[in-house]
């Protein structure tokens, strides 16, 4: 569900399938998530939650999606992009989502086709068979933050304080201190802050009590168990 690993094989050589509602808003905060916050260790949490969400969804998490984790998944693209794509090319970007007949379909910009009558929508299976799972769940994750109207939530000072404030972070440590300075507990706050802000039906937490000070704690307890 977290696009981190896939199914596995059974004896006979058939794969299990792992198949997610396309309007599925899910937050998902891995074992490394401060490493995300590398980046922006010399600037503010309220920089920080402002740059990741300016586009209206979250800009990490379509980072993580689309861009092949190693080399061998991007030269596996390359190759099922010669046999699947147009003119052989890769996908560019997922542009709109619409139906074709009871299946899911997705219009594409090819790269190296800059003319927008060169797209074609292309069948969520052939997607599939071109490696690209991920990068339909991205497009999907975009759609489904606008129709929840996250791209109308204003990333104000005072909006971004008031959902902070919700994880022990304080306006004075949201604006006027740099994320550097904060403790492994405070990180994992604005870790949690940030995950919270796209407001998703589903969350997934890897082991999200690691560098936890006991008030952190505490407060993620009564947070899940409020969740709603």
């Amino acid at each position: 569900l977290c696009s981190e690993s896939s199914p596995s094989e059974n004896k006979d050589g058939t794969l299990g399938e792992v198949s997610r509602h396309c309007n599925l808003r899910m937050a998902y905060m891995k074992q490394d998530h401060l490493k995300s916050l590398g980046p922006f260790f010399d600037t503010s949490p309220f920089v920080y939650i402002t740059q990741r969400f300016k586009d209206g969804f979250d800009g990490d998490l379509q980072r993580r999606l689309i861009d092949p984790e190693t080399e061998e998944e991007a030269t596996k693209r390359k190759e099922l992009a010669k046999i699947h794509g147009k003119y052989g090319n890769e996908v560019e970007d997922l542009v709109s989502r619409s139906k074709i007949g009871n299946e899911l379909a997705y219009e594409v910009r090819w790269k190296g086709l800059d003319d927008v009558k060169q797209n074609t929508m292309e069948k969520i299976s052939k997607l599939k068979m071109m490696g690209l799972e991920k990068v339909v769940i991205a497009c999907d994750e975009r759609i489904a933050a606008k129709a929840a109207g996250l791209d109308q939530r204003p990333l104000t000072r005072r909006e971004v304080v008031r959902h902070c404030e919700a994880f022990g972070i304080d306006e004075e440590m949201c604006c006027n201190r740099q994320i550097r300075g904060f403790s492994a507990g405070q990180k994992v706050r604005l870790s949690l802050a940030a995950m919270f802000w796209t407001k998703p039906h589903l969350i997934a937490l890897d082991e999200p009590t690691n560098y936890l000070d006991r008030e952190g704690l505490g407060a993620l307890v009564l947070a899940i168990k409020d969740y709603k």
